[in-house]
């Protein structure tokens, strides 16, 4: 009867099935389709009443900042990091961080405003590898060469301003010598028709122009290997210049003037020659001028030759010579000092420079020597006789006995005392 009741009976959702071989009513619930729309799309059948796992899609445009209660963690996002790279590398940045955009020191600068990062370079740049311009390199400046200048081209033009030929071009160094700083080079002259000149020891810089008038400037000297014609005011050495071993014609030399040739030399450029020369003569003397009391004293003439040479006393005043008078009185007195002396005896005193002299007593014949009696001569009546000489004992007379027994006879008398008889 029960199972009658669900066999043609109205079932929505559900159906009932009567089971007569075990008198059991069996159900089964439709599984129901769960369809969502609007903001939120997806749709799922739950199987049996049971649990249901449905994709939902949330539409583009439809989650506003109303709707989040909060952050939403990179990890719920497809997306959730910036990746930074490279051709060489790359570096992923979680969104929240920060990117750092840096350049290299004296190289790049890099600058950020308002969301906008600038790249450029700095006032110096500073290149430290290899640097590539496919284009023009201009530069406005100065350029200032450290190292070696390398160029794939066969040629460098200096100059493409030059229309007018109104500046030089060419290269020039500086150096410096005690000092003074200098240039030199090599240049096209642009005041002279097609003349490149050689120079050095300027000290003004060149610029558009080199200055040949400047201060110190001269011409260089070229040493090289020259092959070819070279020309100049005495005209180009070509033909026989260009391979001659001696001259075409052989020159004498000689000398004049205040030095003179013995004879001329002929030089045709096979050999050296020596050239004898004889100076003139000063009219000086050949000899040894000055000795230990003089000194030579010699007369030069602008050519540096002695035109005379003589002998002259060695003079020095008293007054050059510190306590002169006490030295020359020590001088003197030292000669006293040890000596010898016959019949006089000297004494040097130091304390008043003085020499004292003490002649000793003399005998007549054994202390002397010569003739101490020259002559004796008689006066009227009176006769000397013997030799002068040392020794000498004079015989005096007057012609008669004068012994107290004598009896003597005179002229006249005359007495100008008294006469005792």
């Amino acid at each position: 009867i029960v199972g009658a009741m669900v066999t043609s009976n109205t079932e929505s959702g559900i159906a009932v099935t009567y089971d007569d071989s075990d008198g059991t009513l069996d159900f089964d619930v439709s599984d129901p389709t769960l369809s969502y729309t609007g903001d939120v799309t997806g749709s799922g059948t739950m199987t049996n009443l049971g649990n249901t796992s449905i994709a939902m899609t949330i539409a583009a445009g439809s989650v506003d900042n109303a709707m989040l209660s909060g952050s939403i963690a990179n990890s719920k996002l497809a997306n959730s990091s910036i990746t930074v790279a490279t051709s060489g590398s790359s570096t992923a940045t979680a969104l929240g961080g920060t990117i750092t955009f840096a350049g290299t020191s004296n190289e790049v600068e890099v600058a950020e405003s308002s969301g906008t990062i600038t790249y450029g370079l700095p006032a110096d740049v500073t290149v430290s590898n290899d640097l590539t311009v496919s284009g023009n390199l201009v530069v406005s400046g100065t350029t200032t060469q450290s190292g070696a200048t390398v160029t794939d081209s066969n040629f460098t033009g200096l100059t493409d301003a030059n229309s007018g030929n109104s500046t030089d071009f060419g290269f020039y160094g500086k150096y410096v010598e005690s000092s003074t700083t200098k240039y030199g080079g090599l240049f096209f002259d642009a005041s002279t028709d097609n003349t490149f000149r050689l120079f050095a020891d300027t000290q003004v810089e060149p610029s558009t122009t080199v200055n040949t008038s400047g201060t110190g400037y001269t011409v260089a000297t070229l040493v090289a290997n020259v092959t070819g014609d070279i020309s100049g005011s005495s005209g180009s050495t070509t033909g026989n210049a260009a391979t001659a071993t001696a001259l075409a014609t052989s020159r004498n030399f000689t000398v004049s003037g205040d030095a003179t040739t013995d004879s001329s030399q002929s030089f045709d450029g096979t050999g050296n020659v020596a050239l004898p020369i004889t100076l003139a003569n000063t009219g000086v003397s050949a000899a040894t001028y000055g000795d230990a009391n003089s000194v030579a004293q010699v007369a030069v003439d602008s050519k540096g030759r002695i035109t005379s040479a003589s002998s002259v006393d060695i003079s020095m005043p008293s007054s050059q010579v510190s306590d002169f008078a006490e030295a020359v009185s020590d001088t003197v007195g030292a000669m006293f000092s040890s000596n010898t002396e016959t019949g006089i005896t000297a004494t040097y005193q130091d304390a008043d420079n003085t020499i004292d002299l003490v002649v000793g007593t003399v005998a007549l014949g054994s202390g002397t020597s010569g003739n101490y009696v020259d002559n004796v001569t008689g006066g009227t009546g009176v006769t000397v006789s013997g030799s002068a000489g040392e020794g000498w004992e004079p015989a005096i007379s007057i012609g008669q006995a004068v012994g107290t027994s004598d009896d003597v006879q005179f002229a006249d008398v005359t007495a100008s005392g008294n006469v005792v008889i």
